[in-house]
């Protein structure tokens, strides 16, 4: 999943600037990250992207039976939200996030 996302935000992310303060930090960062997007992995992983389509979700003819798992999907990923907003690393609560 987190692959996934990689591949659709990598346009945006190839030119993504990252600044923490750090000037070394920030320049091994974008070589990393750049190196992630430009390597084979992404590229090999297309066929197993493209076999889960999001855009067919909640398209079922029973509009209750859409809006009653839509509110639980929200409702899940809130009660998610609402834990790791009490972890005090930033760093754990963000991979936590990004992992949901």
């Amino acid at each position: 999943v987190m692959l996934r996302a990689i591949k659709k935000a990598s346009d945006y992310l190839y030119n993504y600037e990252i600044t923490s303060g750090n000037v070394v930090q920030d320049k091994a960062s974008s070589v990393l990250l750049r190196r992630l997007l430009d390597t084979s992995i992404l590229r090999s992983c297309s066929n197993v992207f493209s076999a889960f389509d999001e855009s067919v979700m909640f398209q079922e003819e029973d509009h209750a039976s859409n809006l009653l798992l839509q509110q639980s999907f929200k409702g899940v990923f809130h009660n998610i939200s609402s834990i790791l907003d009490c972890v005090q690393c930033q760093q754990c609560k963000l991979h936590g996030k990004l992992t949901m």
